[in-house]
Order: structure tokens, then C-alpha cells, then sequence
């Protein structure tokens, strides 16, 4: 999708508070064309800016629903303010889902008790994140060029691409950067200090190093329709525990996929992506000598979401 719209989405993917002066030098665009095309696409409601933080690593919920009820079980677990994601799917499973909750704390004992009571929900599997491979931050959507992805990220540190940051630990001003953030990821500095109950300077310090730290990453936040992408899929991997390192470097270095983790459990890992159809579900796993370790596979394809980058989609 080549177009000027999936261009700027794909740059916003990369860094949310670029300017539209930045985006359009690298895109080698008209400054105002961009600005103007930048804020109706914001303006439609299909893309959001907004900071995504981890709370903390979680679980991944496979459930069985009663006849009928997976939208239901899916939208409760939508409603969620630790659901990261929680999608309907055709398959072996009626909703998938993924939350937050730091172990050991009364809250997350709390929830995970109640799991059982979600409405609609008959069978739920709960499988703990070992470790997040990839998350939709480093994401390549294939829009722009290698030479303007690179330029996009030129901007932010190195780190930022490379470390999955937490909230755990933070202090007051800074929670309050990040939930605001979370609102609209292209709030001034001067509304974020105002926010967080801190100078201007102060706000644009921390939000650099929260962003540094791998705490928090402001991006753009799309319905994949809007980038050209009408599926959604997930995949469920068995690997031999012999394998399981080397299988983890490869979906690690797949920049073509959204969101991987390693579980503990049945299935080692867990890949979800958007493909521009159905017959791309055999290009999710690339042509490398890792794959050949992967003994078993599930996939489902999603056929509704209830919250997308914790962000609740609303019907």
C-alpha cells in the first residue's frame, strides 16, 4: 500500500510524534500535502496515535465458549484495562486473548480467579509469557522503503527497538506522562508537564527517556484494513525443547511479524499478524532452516476484535 496515506501511517507506526516537517522530508513529500493528509487520516478514527506500554508480561488466554457466546466472552475481556488484545477466531478456539498482570500481586490473583466467570466462557487455557520476542513496535508493514524506514528511525534510540520496558516502578509524574500518552500520543509537551505536574523541559526529558528505556513506545495504532492488510491470524507452534532457542532467534529476527511470544506450556509459542489475504497464512513462516524444527502448528484466523494494542475497539 504505496499510497500517500499508508506512507504517513507507516512513518507514525514508527514514531508518533514526529512532526508532519519530519515525515514529509523523509517521505519526499510537500510539507503541507502531509500535514493535511496526516491529520484527516487521524481525523477518521481508523488510526490512533497513542503510547503503548507493557504493564507488565502476562498470559495468553485460548477459550472455548458456549454456542454463541464468543462475542460476548471477547468483549468482556475487551473491557479489560490489562486485555492487551482479545480477538474472536475461527478454529480449534472461539476467542483469544492477551493480559497483562504482574505476578504475585493481589490484582492479578484477583483476576485470574474470575477468569472463570467470564461471561460465555466454558473452557479457558491460560499460558504464561515467558518472554516477548516481537511486539507490533518493531513491526515492518512493508510500506515504505528500506532507505525511508531507516531514515524514520534515525530520530529515536537504538534501544528503543530493542528492549521491552515495563511500567513496574514508576513514579508518580512519570505514570501520569505514560497514561496520558496513552490517550493521545502527540500531546504536547506543555499539556504532558501540565499533566504530570512538571515543567515543559521536564516532560520532553522524560518522555525521550521513557521512550529510550523501552517503556513506552507512541505509535500509530491502525485498524489493518487501513494499511491493506484483511486478515488477521494466529499461530500456535510446537518445537522440540532442543530447538527452542534457535526457533526463538528466528521468529526474533522476522520483522514481517507483529507479535510473538514464548509460553510455557503445550505450545512454545504463539504468533499473531496481519496478511493482506488468506493465502498469505504460508508465507508467516519464512524459508529458513529454523522453521524446519517446528513440529506442530494451530492457526487461527480472526473474525473479530474487541481490543487491538489496548486500545478497546467499540462495535
Amino acid at each position: 500500500m504505496r499510497s500517500l496515506d499508508g506512507r504517513i501511517i507507516d512513518a507514525l507506526h514508527i514514531d508518533g510524534r514526529a512532526s508532519w516537517a519530519r515525515i514529509a522530508e523523509v517521505l519526499g513529500e510537500n510539507e503541507r500535502t502531509v500535514a493535511r493528509r496526516g491529520s484527516a487520516v487521524l481525523a477518521s478514527g481508523t488510526v490512533r496515535v497513542v503510547g503503548v506500554s507493557l504493564p507488565a508480561p502476562g498470559v495468553v488466554l485460548r477459550i472455548n465458549c458456549g454456542l454463541g457466546q464468543s462475542r460476548m466472552t471477547s468483549a468482556a475481556l475487551g473491557a479489560l484495562d490489562h486485555c492487551g488484545w482479545a480477538h474472536v477466531v475461527s478454529g480449534n478456539a472461539d476467542v483469544v486473548a492477551a493480559l497483562s498482570l504482574r505476578a504475585g500481586t493481589e490484582e492479578s490473583r484477583h483476576l485470574m480467579e474470575e477468569l472463570p466467570a467470564t461471561a460465555g466462557a466454558q473452557r479457558i487455557e491460560s499460558y504464561p509469557v515467558i518472554e516477548y520476542l516481537r511486539l507490533a513496535r518493531w513491526w515492518n508493514l512493508g510500506i515504505l522503503t528500506p532507505a525511508e524506514r531507516s531514515a524514520m528511525w534515525e530520530g529515536l534510540s537504538s534501544t528503543y527497538a530493542e528492549y521491552f520496558g515495563t511500567t513496574a516502578g514508576l513514579g508518580p509524574s512519570d505514570m501520569a506522562i505514560v497514561r496520558a500518552l496513552r490517550e493521545d500520543g502527540r500531546m504536547t509537551y506543555e499539556e504532558l508537564g501540565r499533566r504530570a505536574g512538571v515543567s515543559e523541559v521536564t516532560a520532553r526529558r522524560r518522555v525521550d527517556q521513557l521512550r529510550e528505556d523501552g517503556v513506552v513506545a507512541v505509535r500509530a495504532v491502525a485498524d489493518p484494513a487501513a494499511t491493506g492488510f484483511h486478515v488477521e491470524v494466529l499461530m500456535w507452534l510446537d518445537v522440540p525443547p532442543r530447538h527452542v532457542k534457535e526457533v526463538a532467534a528466528g521468529l526474533r529476527s522476522a520483522d514481517h511479524l507483529k507479535f510473538v511470544a514464548r509460553l510455557a506450556g503445550p505450545w512454545d509459542f504463539i504468533v499473531k499478524t496481519p496478511l493482506v489475504s488468506r493465502l498469505d497464512v504460508d508465507n508467516v513462516l519464512p524459508a529458513e532452516d529454523w522453521v524446519s524444527h517446528i513440529t506442530r502448528t494451530d492457526v487461527h484466523v480472526v473474525v473479530r476484535t474487541d481490543r487491538r494494542s489496548y486500545i478497546r475497539v467499540l462495535k
